[in-house]
This record gives structure tokens, sequence and C-alpha cells, in this order.
């Protein structure tokens, strides 16, 4: 006997002397720990590979093979529908992927939830947890003593394994001790009957209990624990009714919480989630007494020791019977999304894409919608020069009001601000604070560029009749020079976007290069118009012009400076 090996079943059961009420407890408290250690886990896992879980995800937009594949593994990492599902709802919001990549990511994500309940037949079969110890007390050592960032990460994933099978282990023990008990036992017996009506009665109080707890994992491990107590207590038809029932049960949550959202496509992705389920488990009930329990039986021989496999089996059955007919049918699914809740002219039009479920599930991907944000808000300062181009060129309007653009960068910089912030309240590593505090930056860089073009607009617009005035020829050299400088600034900024698109390739050392001749340009410039304009007759009145000249470079010269700060992100 390892010294490690611990048996908490004979503990709980003969050394404490557990009554009813402390057995009821007592699942929660396993409970607790088994949902709080799949949540560590999860964090774990995508601490550990964040960076190539983004490349995967972010790659079955267009073949939903590959997306029902990625969901399948996600899922089977985390150990979290509900997880992967808020998640792919994020990436959908913030158009990373279309929607038909997104549903079949959830087909996935359902295949990936049924490993949960795997894990809990393998340690009820091979008693793991009776090892459990030395999980924890390797993970723990390793997260405490070691002090590089990657290995304390690893640690914690090793501890939070431990502890999964620590919360199994005691929601086992505490079914032991209800099923001694005649009110629990009574209760389950009623709807555990291999009978029609119990199997239906079975079906509906499952998604209830599932929705309650928000955790298909959760009450599938507590039916395995009750099934392995024997069939008298519940059938396996009946076992197989309670897991097809938390299958629809836990994506209430996900209905919920979209519906209250109010964003469209997450109540798209909720609807299909709900609909590939419920459709595909009244076929599978309307089957479950005379074909489906059976074939079960026939795949998995045995009783009582190995109930809990039977049911894990159903399960992944279920699940991947579910994937293969709606593999064939997504694009019919997503037609039916579409009718459902049916496109807005909002949704045609490119904005802000800031989902705030994205901060609470990845963090990365938080801040990759920041970035593709800050690409939109980078557009149109583009745009808002360009427009200042034309009007100089006299290609556009004789006059120009740039107000309204001006409210809509101010509005785009205020959501991304309040984005920054909330993803800044998060636990941010050391590179995704400075990445996060680069684009808080970048964007007070963007709204500040609107401003000055305000003001250079301003500016030029007193100092254009003058300039007439004075000298046309001098006048259209003035012009040239603004849009010279003008189209460096936009140069700048398209690189800046470049950048943000491909984080690999870096136009920052290029730009800076470009910036300070330009600043050299603009130096040289003033001096020779100061120079000209001291050799033409002038009124006193027209020396103000020199001035207001100066302004307008100074800002140009000001505007792309601020550019650079796009590129540091």
């Amino acid at each position: 006997m390892f010294f490690w090996k611990i048996d908490l079943t004979n503990s709980l059961n003969t050394t404490i002397g557990l009554g009813y009420w402390e057995g009821i407890l007592l699942v929660f408290v396993g409970i607790s720990v088994f949902l709080m250690s799949i949540k560590m886990m999860s964090t774990s896992i995508r601490n550990v590979g964040s960076e190539k879980f983004k490349k995967i995800l972010l790659s079955f937009s267009k073949r939903p093979i590959i997306g029902i594949f990625a969901g399948f593994a996600f899922t089977s990492m985390i150990q979290s529908s509900d997880g992967a599902v808020a998640l792919i709802m994020g990436l959908l919001a913030a158009k990373f992927i279309d929607l038909k990549g997104a549903i079949a990511f959830v087909i996935g994500a359902n295949v990936g939830t049924a490993t949960t309940s795997i894990i809990v037949a393998l340690e009820q079969y091979f008693k793991i947890s009776n090892y459990l110890l030395m999980l924890c007390v390797i993970g723990g050592f390793i997260f405490l003593f070691f002090k590089k960032e990657k290995w304390t990460k690893i640690g914690f994933l090793i501890f939070s394994i431990g502890m999964i099978f620590l919360g199994l282990k005691i929601l086992g023990s505490a079914v032991k001790v209800l099923i001694q008990s005649p009110v629990f036992s009574d209760f389950i017996k009623k709807f555990g009957q291999d009978s029609a009506s119990s199997n239906w009665i079975s079906f509906f109080f499952s998604i209830a209990l599932t929705a309650l707890f928000q955790s298909s994992s959760a009450t599938i491990a507590i039916y395995q624990a009750i099934i392995s107590q024997g069939e008298n207590i519940l059938s396996l038809s009946s076992g197989i009714a309670l897991v097809l029932g938390a299958n629809i049960g836990t994506t209430i949550t996900a209905i919920i919480i979209a519906f209250v959202s109010g964003d469209k496509n997450s109540k798209r992705i909720a609807i299909s989630w709900l609909f590939s389920n419920f459709s595909i488990a009244l076929i599978a009930m309307s089957l479950v007494g005379v074909a489906f329990a059976p074939f079960v039986r026939l795949i998995v021989p045995g009783e009582n020791e190995i109930a809990a496999w039977q049911l894990s089996i159903a399960h992944l059955l279920f699940n991947i019977f579910l994937a293969v007919v709606f593999f064939f049918f997504i694009k019919q699914l997503v037609w039916l999304c579409f009718v459902l809740i049916k496109k807005s002219e909002d949704e045609k039009t490119e904005g802000m894409l800031l989902p705030k479920t994205l901060v609470n599930v990845s963090v990365e991907f938080a801040l990759l919608s920041a970035k593709k944000s800050t690409m939109i808000l980078t557009k149109s300062v583009i745009s808002l020069i360009e427009k200042f181009k034309q009007y100089i060129n006299q290609k556009g309007p004789k006059s120009i009001s740039i107000e309204r653009d001006l409210e809509v960068i101010r509005e785009y910089k205020k959501e991304l601000y309040k984005y920054s912030v909330l993803v800044s309240k998060t636990n941010l590593n050391e590179k995704e604070s400075k990445i996060n505090l680069k684009l808080i930056l970048a964007h007070r860089s963007l709204e500040k560029i609107s401003k000055l073009l305000r003001e250079v607009l301003e500016d030029y617009n007193k100092t254009k009749s003058q300039f007439k005035k004075i000298n046309e020829e001098f006048y259209k050299e003035w012009k040239e020079q603004i849009i010279k400088i003008l189209d460096i600034n936009i140069q700048i900024l398209n690189d800046g976007i470049l950048q943000l698109e491909n984080p690999e390739i870096s136009k920052l050392s290029e730009n800076r290069k470009i910036v300070r001749k330009t600043d050299s340009m603009i130096n040289k410039y003033s001096h020779n118009f100061h120079a000209d304009l001291q050799q033409l007759d002038l009124d006193k009145k027209d020396y103000i012009l020199d001035i207001e000249i100066l302004n307008i470079l100074k800002n140009l010269e000001r505007i792309s400076h601020h550019g650079l700060r796009l590129l540091e992100v």
C-alpha cells in the first residue's frame, strides 16, 4: 500500500458517522469541490497553452468538420460546455468567426462534455481518487516552490486535477450515505424504475435540476454515483433519461444569458444549441427503454460495478449521434437561426466589436477584440484625413463639417476605454498588461489626431483667402505641402492597421525614420516659408499668417507623432 493512498469512503461513513442531513451537505461540498476544480483546471489549461488555443479557435470558420473537432478538443480539456459556448458567443459577437463555424464548434463541444462522465466512471471503476493526495501534493509543491511562471501554471494544473477526483470521491461517499436513508431511496425509486412514465419524469426532472445547478457535469456525476449503488435504486433506462435531460438543462443557462443580454448572435447560438439537443433527445427518449438501454448493455455488459460506465457510454453515444446528424444539416440550422432571429441593419454595418463575455472567458481573445476595434477606429481617422485631403484638393465640397465624424470617433474611443478598463480588472500577466496599456494610449492618440485635424481645418480656412490674395503660386505650393504631410500620416496609420492584423510584421522602426524625416521637412519648410514671406510686400495684418501657418505645420507634425503610438502596440 502506497503511503499516499487514502480511502475516504470508510472514513466518512464509519469514523464520522454521517446522518441524512450531513449527507446532503456533503453532496453539495463534493459538487462545489468538483465544479471549482474543473474551473481551476480550465483556467490552468488556457494559461499553459493560450497561444495554441487562439490559433486553433480562429482557424475553423470555413470548415465545419474542423470546428466540430476543435469544439470537442477544447471542451474535453476545459471540462465545461458552458465555458466553451460562452467563449464561442464572444468570438461570434467579435466577428472572429461566422455563425456556421460557431454552430460546428458547439456541436463538437457537446461531444467534448461527455468526457467528464467518462472521468467520473474511471474514478468509480478504478478508484483513481485513492491516489489523489499525491497529485495534490506534487501540484502544490510545484506551485509554491518553483519561481518560473510556466512551472507555477503547470503545478496549479496538476493540483486542480487532483482536486477534481477529491470532489468526486466526496460526492460518491455522500451518495452512499444518502442511499441508506429511506427518505432519499424512496424518492429516487419513484422515478427510477424501468418504465416509460418513469423515464419521462426523470427526463424533465433532470432538465430542471441541471438548469438550477447550471452544470450538466455535476448532475451527471450525481446520477452515476446513484446508479452505482444498484439498479433496484435507479434503472439504466431512467439513468439514461436523466443524462438526456441534463444535456437539455445545460442549454437553459445559455438561453437565459443570451436573451437577457439582447445580443442577436448569442440568441442564435443558444437556439441552435437547444434545438440540436432537444430534437435528438426526443428521438432518444422514444427509444430509451426498448432500444437505447439494451444497446448500451450490449456494448458494456455488467451490473452495478459497471453502471457508471454504461451511463457515460450512453452520454457519449447520444452526443456522437447528434454531431453526425447535424454535421450534414449545419446550413439548415444556420437558416433556421436567421429565420427566428432576423438580421438587423446594425449587424450589416461595421462598428465596435467588444463583447463583454470575452473578458471573463478569455483575456487573450478580449485583447484581440480590442485590437480589431482599434483598427476600426483607425480606419475612421484615416477616412477623416482623406475627407480633409479632398477638401484641400477642391475635389470635394466647397466647405466641410467634421463634427459628426469627430463625435463618432469620440464614442468609439469611449467604448474602447471602458472595455480596456474591464480587461484591466482581470488577472492579466505582465505581457497582457503592457498590451492593454498600449491600446489605451493608442486610443487616446487616435482621438487626439481627430482633434488636431479640426484645428488644422479651422486654421486652413482662416489662411486660405489670405493666401490667394497674397500670391496664387504661394498658395498652390502651400496646399501641396499639406497634402504631402497628410499622405505620410495616412501611410503611418495604414501601417499601424497592418501591424495590428499581423503582429509578426514590425513597421515601427521604419516609420520612426519617416517621422524624423517629416519633422526635418516641416522645420525646413517653416524656415523657407518665413523667409519668403519677409520678401513679399505685406500689410501688418497679413503677418499673422506666419503664426497660423506655423500652427498648421506643428499640428500636422504632432499628428504623425501620435500615429506612431499605434505602431507601439
